[in-house]
Formats: C-alpha cells, sequence, structure tokens
C-alpha cells in the first residue's frame, strides 16, 4: 500500500496504529463499535470525518494526471522530497487550497489536496459541457465578484512571498469552491519556485489561459498568472469557456475555435456588454462593467501593461465589500475608460 504522510503529523500515517491505539480500537469494538468503513453505533463525528479524509487523499492520489505525476516523480528525484513537501505546507492562506499530504512510494508520488462541496468553478460556468442536462444554479454577480476577489487575494499572497511564488495553472478549474461558495486556489503542484525542483509540465490542458508572451520567452512568470487570471475574469463574467466557437471555415465547413480572451476584446474596447455578459447577469451594470474593464487589462497583450496581484486584491476586494446598490470604489472608478462610463454613470476618463 502507499504511504500516505500526513503534512501536520509525520507520525500518523493512515493504516498505522500504535499498539495502544489498536488495544483501544479493539476495546470499542468490543462494546459495539463499528470496524472502519462502518458508521457503527459509538463512532464519533470526528472519527467520520478522518476516515472521508482519507478517502479524499486516496482519491486524489489516484485521480492525479501523467503530467502531474511525471513532475512530481522528477521533483522527488531532482530535490529532496521532504524540501518539496516542506515549501509546499508552509503556503499557508485562507484561500489558497492547503496542501494535506503526500504519497512518496517508489510506484506512486503524489500530494493530496482537499476536495471542498462545491467542487470547481469550471463545473459551475460550464456544467453543460461536462455533464450535459445536469446544470448548476446560476452564480449571482455578488458570489462571482467574491469568488474573483478571493483569488486575486491568494495570488497576491504567491506575487508577494521572497522570491514570487508563480502559480502557473490558474484557470476555473484551479479554482474550488466551498460551501459558502468563496474562491481557493488550488494547483499547487506546478507551483514554479519549489526548491531544487524542475517541475516541467504540458501546456496542452491550457489552453485559452496561456500567457501570449510565453511563446517568445517560453517562460511562465507571476504576470502570465495576471493573463490566467483575466482569461478567468471573463468566464466568470460571460459563462463561456476559454476557448469558444468563432465562424465556420469556408473551405472545411467546420466551426473553427477562437480563445476567449480573442472573442472578448472587440467587446472589451468597444463597451459592449451585451455580446459578452452572461444572459443570466443583467445588473447592476456598473459591476459588470467594472469586472469588464479588470479582465481587459489582465489580459494586455503586455506583461508590463498588466496589474499587480496587490492592485487585483485591492480592486476587487473594495468591490466585493461594496453594496451593489452603491457606487462603484473609488479606486475602481479610477479605472473606467470612456466606452465604459455611461454603464457606470460616472463621468468619463482619460
Amino acid at each position: 500500500m502507499a504511504d500516505f504522510i500526513d503534512i501536520v503529523d509525520p507520525k500518523n500515517k493512515p493504516g498505522e496504529e500504535d499498539e495502544e491505539g489498536a488495544s483501544e480500537k479493539e476495546q470499542k469494538k468490543g462494546e459495539g463499535e463499528g470496524e472502519e468503513g462502518g458508521e457503527g453505533e459509538g463512532e464519533g463525528e470526528e472519527g467520520r470525518e478522518r476516515r472521508a479524509e482519507q478517502l479524499r487523499w486516496q482519491q486524489q492520489a489516484q485521480t492525479m494526471s501523467d503530467s502531474e505525476h511525471d513532475s512530481w516523480h522528477r521533483g522527488v528525484h531532482e530535490a529532496s522530497g521532504v524540501e518539496v513537501v516542506k515549501f509546499l505546507s508552509s503556503l499557508r492562506h485562507p484561500h489558497l487550497l492547503p496542501l494535506l499530504a503526500y504519497c512518496n512510494h517508489p510506484a506512486l508520488r503524489a500530494l493530496a489536496f482537499p476536495l471542498l462541496p462545491n467542487a470547481s468553478l469550471d463545473l459551475w460556468l460550464h456544467a453543460h459541457h461536462h455533464h450535459p442536462g445536469q446544470e448548476r444554479p446560476p452564480l449571482t454577480i455578488t458570489h462571482r465578484i467574491r469568488i474573483a476577489a478571493d483569488v486575486a487575494d491568494a495570488l497576491c499572497f504567491l506575487h508577494g512571498q521572497t522570491p514570487p511564488v508563480a502559480h502557473r495553472d490558474v484557470s476555473s478549474s484551479t479554482v474550488l469552491l466551498s460551501g459558502e461558495l468563496r474562491g481557493h486556489l488550488g494547483g499547487l503542484s506546478l507551483l514554479k519556485h519549489v526548491p531544487g525542483a524542475r517541475m516541467q509540465r504540458r501546456l496542452s490542458h491550457r489552453k485559452g489561459y496561456i500567457d501570449p508572451e510565453y511563446f517568445q520567452s517560453f517562460k511562465l512568470v507571476k504576470e502570465s498568472d495576471i493573463y490566467s487570471f483575466g482569461v478567468v475574469l471573463l468566464e466568470l463574467l460571460s459563462a463561456l469557456p476559454p476557448v469558444v466557437d468563432g465562424d465556420v471555415d469556408a473551405a472545411t465547413g467546420q466551426v473553427q475555435k477562437i480563445l476567449l480572451a480573442q472573442y472578448a476584446t472587440p467587446y472589451l474596447q468597444s463597451g459592449d456588454l451585451d455580446h459578452l455578459v452572461d444572459p443570466l447577469l443583467s445588473s447592476p451594470r456598473d459591476r459588470l462593467a467594472a469586472l469588464a474593464v479588470i479582465a481587459q487589462l489582465c489580459i494586455s497583450a503586455s506583461r508590463f501593461s498588466r496589474p499587480t496581484a496587490a492592485e487585483l486584491a485591492e480592486w476587487l476586494a473594495d468591490l466585493a465589500a461594496t453594496p451593489l446598490e452603491s457606487p462603484l470604489p473609488d479606486a475602481v472608478v479610477r479605472l473606467i475608460p470612456a466606452a465604459f462610463a455611461d454603464l457606470c454613470q460616472i463621468e468619463a476618463t482619460a
């Protein structure tokens, strides 16, 4: 069996127990408590949650993709596995998915993270793509702004480390939602600046999120996270996936695919929200415009034109904290260009 090691207490390994613990378990079993795997009359909530947590560890390891497994495998060989785990487990933030455990076994090396009850943002926004007929209730504008603020706060934390930590896998599928629909950024196994580890990765599954400058520099840096976050903002705004249907190719008759960032750009430049915003989000228009403007800044072609994670965290936190019936926060108003001024009922800026 793979060796799952608890980060909080490395001596606590699922499937192992000391003699005293085994004796105590046998005694409770004799008093009528069920065996592990069943509920039993005398079992407490803590015990049930612990077994559920162990199951989540195993599920997370079993579903790790080949590329993630290869990355972890190389990381363990190029750096101490304990060193990598210590670094990842040191990154604690309310909106960063915490590392629970790791599996270090010759046949399987895996990182284990918690599974949140409301799954990923991707599934909430694009359920019809993954599970036709099983659409989830639409997220309100309040939920969407709050989720964006939560993720921006997590990115601000990562980019504020010394040296800055680039996430490199920001997407709607790595944003996990709690029971209260709060955003938590996952995907930590691909972080840049894991000490001593050279995490290689495939980019094919990230189509639509990749920083355009990557194809010149072949580097994903913290500014690349900002671009990817901008695409997530566009998803929150439009409920469209990162790659959408474009025009029909006259020669082949097939529908061409276009990146969401490319599809959205003309509408962002003209201030035409009607062709971009999720039809389920009709108001308030100034909040929709604010999200659109912030997204437009994030997907700027030049890395130097993009806002920092700290700026994003400030703007979105202010936006989330301001009641919908109130005017936009001053810090956000200053971002609004002329194209969106009428929607926001403000005087156009230069």
